[in-house]
């Protein structure tokens, strides 16, 4: 995932297809790859395989943002330490504008710390840190859950899977259960907001799931959550489930 997104979709199918046709039956190196992936897209990606596959660590990486005076900051930080040295990352920020567009901020991070500036009329809707997953670190994003819930109007999936994640971690439990309702909703959203719902221990939503939700996945997502819960009813609704579940 983050090959693809960093040298773009066609760019990584055609450095697969050369890396398959010139391996064959042959025993392969990780050098294989990568020259297969040099020679499509003429980019020198040493750099890349060194950090992420020859290094027994991830990058963690501090992240905030703040907006004043028109101009909106994001800050980017790394942790660095004997084992973990500073890491080479390339950047992408989605920021939802005022107006309804949406706008994406890209840079590099070659240091312990660098920031990302952009013009903004107005505070933004959300700022959204690495909205392709194309960055394999561990990520702290301080902001409130308000942000959070603001970020589920992302057009990225990515994006809108991590503010649900966050809100787990919070008492907003009214935006992630409309989110787990919504039938048009993928499984995926949905099911990453039921796990939501069951950190925030929101039984009254995870009990309507499991009684009335067509998708089994989702009925045993809400079950595990309910697994969370405490009261009388989330354990009434379990049992009914293993009493009388279709599945």
């Amino acid at each position: 995932q983050m090959l693809k997104a960093l040298v773009g979709d066609e760019a990584f199918w055609r450095a697969i297809r050369r890396y398959t046709a010139e391996s064959g039956p042959r025993l392969v190196e990780t050098q294989d790859l990568r020259a297969a992936f040099e020679a499509e897209t003429g980019l020198e990606l040493a750099w890349f395989f060194q950090q992420w596959v020859e290094l027994n660590t991830v990058p963690k990486l501090i992240v905030s943002h703040r907006y004043t005076d028109g101009m909106l900051t994001i800050e980017v930080a790394q942790e660095t330490d004997e084992r973990r040295p500073a890491y080479t990352i390339p950047l992408t920020v989605e920021v939802g504008a005022p107006d309804g567009t949406v706008v994406r901020l890209t840079g590099w991070l070659e240091d312990e710390a660098t920031a990302l500036q952009w013009k903004l009329a107005a505070p933004p809707l959300w700022v959204a840190f690495d909205p392709d997953a194309a960055v394999l670190a561990e990520i702290k994003h301080s902001q409130d859950g308000a942000a959070w819930e603001a970020q589920l109007a992302s057009p990225s999936p990515y994006a809108r899977i991590r503010a649900l994640r966050e809100l787990g971690e919070t008492d907003r439990s009214g935006a992630v259960a409309e989110v787990a309702q919504d039938p048009k909703e993928s499984f995926s959203m949905r099911d990453v907001a039921v796990e939501a719902l069951g950190q925030q221990r929101a039984s009254e939503t995870l009990i309507a799931i499991l009684a009335d939700d067509t998708d089994a996945r989702l009925r045993l997502a809400a079950a595990h959550g309910l697994g969370r819960a405490h009261g009388e009813a989330a354990a009434d609704a379990l049992v009914g489930a293993i009493r009388g579940d279709q599945n």
